[in-house]
């Protein structure tokens, strides 16, 4: 039978194991995103995986359920941003090429696709696929992992042969005859891919808001309202915009999008305002660009391809505030922590 000592060793493991893939290499939005219509804003936005401080040690005493969560989360988030190269991928495709036809032979460019990480992408499948099997399971959350995960091994070749068909510009020597099969065989296995893995991120949606909650309210019990509470209270409230976002905004849900970002741009400027104040904690990086880029697209920009501004800041604010200040003490002893753990 385990002990309360045994379920926090366990949730410790991990969320250790947990760190690591979280640090997967991600790509960001790729320039040919914006003329394309077929992989959506939404489908290249990059899920916030945030460094966690030692705080998190003590929080983990106090509730392992809610660190086990949090594991989750992380590996789950992990191979999300790292199928970005995939989305990527199928967008520079779908700027130059008919995904429903493929090429025909008389494109004047022929840029290709982008290049994935296969051993990143197929480590971090098996390790969501093991995570899927791991207490506290979420079923719809945890099959929609699973599935995803299946689909994710005969991607990367194939992108990446297909890549390199473009670059050595093989087509034209043999009149496009590889880009047909290439075509054959991507339009089978990617959109599969896509769709999977926004079913997933959808649902990661809903998990995020809950542990994003009870991570900021520890945050504030054990740190105060400072750097680290304000820049998880914006990482937090700009995930509340994303499902608003797409080429135009949505009549429909204006009041609804007013509100969101309303409540993020009270979160930007109180962030503004600390980092502004003689008491702040060091931490580099300039005021977010993301609120005024939002704004404008929200009010109806003219440009039809405001919303990829958008996108772009989203992802770079991500990066920005994933790490915390400058000379906050992250996790680093965690394995030392969790053998402590076992020995008492």
């Amino acid at each position: 039978m385990l002990t309360r000592r045994h379920l926090l060793a366990f949730s410790l493991a991990l969320l250790f194991a947990g760190l690591a893939p979280a640090r997967a290499q991600t790509t960001w939005t790729t320039p040919l995103a914006d003329r394309q219509t077929v992989v959506k804003p939404q489908s290249l936005l990059l899920i916030p995986v945030p460094r966690e401080p030692v705080w998190l040690l003590n929080a983990a005493r106090q509730d392992p359920e809610f660190t086990m969560l949090l594991a989750k989360k992380r590996v789950y988030s992990a191979l999300c941003n790292e199928l970005m190269s995939v989305a990527n991928g199928w967008a520079a495709y779908a700027s130059w090429v008919d995904v429903e036809k493929g090429p025909v032979g008389n494109e004047r460019i022929a840029p290709g696709l982008v290049t994935t990480n296969p051993q990143a992408l197929l480590s971090l499948a098996s390790r969501a696929r093991q995570y899927a099997m791991k207490e506290p399971l979420l079923p719809e959350l945890d099959a929609a992992v699973a599935g995803l995960a299946q689909l994710v091994e005969p991607v990367p070749a194939v992108m990446n042969e297909a890549n390199a068909y473009y670059d050595r510009k093989d087509y034209l020597d043999d009149d496009f005859k590889g880009g047909h099969a290439y075509h054959a065989r991507l339009i089978q296995i990617v959109p599969p891919l896509l769709a999977a893995r926004d079913a997933v991120m959808q649902q990661m949606s809903a998990l995020s808001e809950k542990l994003d909650t009870k991570e900021i309210d520890m945050i504030e019990a054990s740190n105060g309202r400072k750097y680290l509470w304000h820049s998880r209270r914006v990482l937090a409230l700009a995930g509340k915009l994303t499902p608003f976002f797409d080429w135009k905004p949505e009549k429909a849900r204006s009041e609804e999008l007013k509100a969101a970002v309303a409540e993020f741009a009270g979160a930007v400027r109180a962030f503004d305002e600390y980092r502004a104040s003689p008491k702040a904690e060091h931490a580099s990086g300039g005021s977010l660009g993301l609120l005024p880029k939002v704004r404008q697209w929200r009010n109806g920009s003219d440009d039809e391809r405001a919303i990829w501004s958008v996108v772009n800041d989203y992802n770079s604010m991500v990066g920005q505030l994933e790490y915390g200040p400058d000379g906050m003490d992250m996790v680093r002893d965690w394995p030392g922590s969790v053998d402590r753990e076992r020995a008492r």
